[in-house]
Parts: structure tokens; sequence; C-alpha cells
């Protein structure tokens, strides 16, 4: 055997270093990247699937609020029709 030349199969071929890391690499990239692209598809439908409960819960909170803010302003104005008249000092302010 020649040298640079390496047994692959039972025949001798020339492939150097260079070529098998570049192969190799290859291989590598080639199971890789379907793995890389199932991860991000994935991440993607969680990040989702977080942001619509959030989303939802944030639409509850938003009701809420309103239901408290009409309450206060009804409440408020209950009050604010059953003083009309009525002076809690006497008169005397100071």
């Amino acid at each position: 055997m020649r040298q640079g030349e390496a047994p692959i199969g039972g025949r001798p071929t020339s492939i150097g270093v260079g070529d098998l890391v570049r192969q190799a690499a290859e291989a590598f990239e080639a199971q890789l990247l379907p793995m890389f692209e199932g991860y991000m598809v994935s991440m993607k439908d969680h990040i989702s699937k977080e942001l619509s409960k959030f989303m939802t819960q944030v639409a509850s909170a938003n009701s809420s609020i309103a239901a408290v803010e009409t309450f206060v302003k009804t409440e408020l104005a209950t009050l604010r029709n059953s003083t009309t008249g009525v002076d809690m000092y006497d008169g005397d302010l100071f």
C-alpha cells in the first residue's frame, strides 16, 4: 500500500484525512439537521401553547377588572346620590 492510502472495505484507496473529516461532517449534518428542525418545531409549539394560556389568563383578568370597575362606579354613584344634602359637620368645617 502506498503512503496516504487506507484500506476501506478490503480495498486500498487514496482518501486523505481531510476527505474523511469532510465526509464525517456531511454525515453528521445530514442526521443533525432534521433533529434540530424537529426540536425547533417542538419548541415553537410549546411556546405557542404557553402564550395561548397566558393570553387566556390576561383576557380573564381584563374581564375581572372591568367588572370591579363597573361595581365601584355604581357604588360611588349610589353613595354620591344618597349623601346629597347631608351635612356631616353641622356647618362647621374647621
